[in-house]
């Protein structure tokens, strides 16, 4: 086996997120790099530093940056007696880490990470560095296949966006997204001794207010709230700013030209936030352990993937509430076989009304809702956790090197 240093850069992307977290701790921007590093970590958001964690299994030195944390990477670069400018902090700061570290793979966790042009020079200012690895998890914001040609490999996360970057002539590898399993012991209602609260039906995530590839998300949830008792954490694009249709992948355009009662069926492009609309049924997004912890003490939880993935399915929400033990309540796709079995490990619906007739079925019936949650939470945690992934990973690049 070869063994390798591995670097991921990530985003936390959700500036108020940020900016709360720093308000409610006033005393983490005065800690260390390391200490204010690990202090996210441990709030859990999205895969925190689970990949670093999997590969040091795999007998790897793994690392992980934050590329825009501004608090956290000005720390390290006064730390370590680094001069930057205020205009682009940002990539200056991530680059002297990559120089610093000196990775064999540098591993982006999305395509924002660092400007193409810089990207495609990292290997000529970084000779050490043998492959740059990118995992794509989300359809959209690829303008151009060009902006990956530094590429080695991607990690497309559905079938869809694995066959769009097969096609485009990218060496490509289908890894789905995965749950983070160390948040597990933080999230069992035991700390302070407080006790979870609980919930019939939830959803927590984007409302596809202002996403363009969630507007059939955004008009399933307006049927939810007039039918249902479902509780939201939303997150409304702050910008109000509409995805149109020129902004959706290729594959989609064609798609929604080519099935016009498809296109129909998902509805008018959102113009008013949801938490506009029902103010009093719309909480504010929540991330990290907040996230987790409502997932927990939902009886059920709704998942609905983005429309850009066409028939398949595949979003990270499945994994992560299942992997908690909560009963999910999911559109079905082509490959949802390849992941979980439908009304075993999970529950499927086709549309709005077979939501509703299901949810109530769920809710009427806690056994069989608690032995779906129960074999759900046993399929992710045997086959999607992170440390699974990071094996299928590790065997990708192991090949490569």
């Amino acid at each position: 086996m070869v063994n390798y240093r591995i670097v991921r850069i990530a985003g936390f992307h959700f500036r108020q997120l940020v900016k709360d977290l720093y308000m409610q701790n006033p005393d983490l921007g005065d800690l260390s790099y390391n200490d204010q590093q690990e202090i996210l970590f441990e709030n859990g958001y999205v895969y925190s530093d689970s990949l670093s964690k999997g590969m040091r299994m795999l007998g790897h030195d793994a690392h992980e940056l934050i590329f825009d944390m501004e608090m956290l990477q000005k720390r390290w670069a006064d730390e370590n007696g680094f001069q930057y400018s205020s205009e682009n902090w940002k990539h200056e700061i991530l680059l002297k880490q990559i120089e610093t570290l000196k990775p064999d793979i540098l591993y982006f966790q999305d395509i924002h990470s660092m400007p193409h042009s810089t990207r495609r020079e990292l290997k000529k200012n970084c000779s050490g560095i043998k492959l740059i690895a990118l995992f794509k998890g989300f359809p959209g914001s690829v303008k151009s296949f060009d902006e990956l040609d530094d590429v080695d490999v991607v990690f497309a996360g559905t079938p869809t966006l694995a066959r769009q970057f097969k096609d485009a002539g990218l060496n490509t590898h289908l890894i789905y997204h995965c749950f983070n399993s160390s948040v597990l012991e933080k999230v069992n209602g035991k700390e302070d001794g407080k006790k979870l609260p609980e919930y019939d039906f939830t959803f927590t995530g984007s409302s596809g207010h202002g996403y363009g590839g969630h507007r059939g998300r955004f008009w399933m949830l307006v049927e939810l709230i007039k039918k249902t008792d479902i509780k939201l954490w939303v997150d409304d694009r702050e910008d109000g700013k509409i995805d149109g249709i020129d902004k959706l992948p290729e594959v989609v355009r064609e798609a929604l030209e080519k099935d016009k009662a498809w296109a129909a069926s998902l509805g008018e492009f959102p113009m008013k936030a949801l938490k506009e609309m029902y103010p009093m049924r719309c909480r504010p997004a929540v991330f990290g352990l907040d996230m987790y912890r409502i997932l927990c003490g939902s009886k059920v939880t709704l998942n609905k993937d983005p429309d850009a993935l066409l028939d398949c399915v595949g979003n990270i929400r499945i994994f992560e509430a299942t992997g908690v033990g909560t009963c999910v309540l999911t559109n079905s796709g082509s490959n949802m076989a390849d992941i979980f079995d439908e009304d075993y490990e999970l529950v499927t619906y086709a549309n709005v009304d077979e939501c509703i007739e299901k949810l109530n079925y769920l809710l009427d019936n806690d056994e069989a809702r608690k032995r779906i949650a129960k074999a759900g939470q046993i399929r992710t945690l045997r086959d999607h956790t992170m440390f699974n992934r990071c094996q299928e990973i590790n065997d990708i690049f192991q090949k490569m090197l």
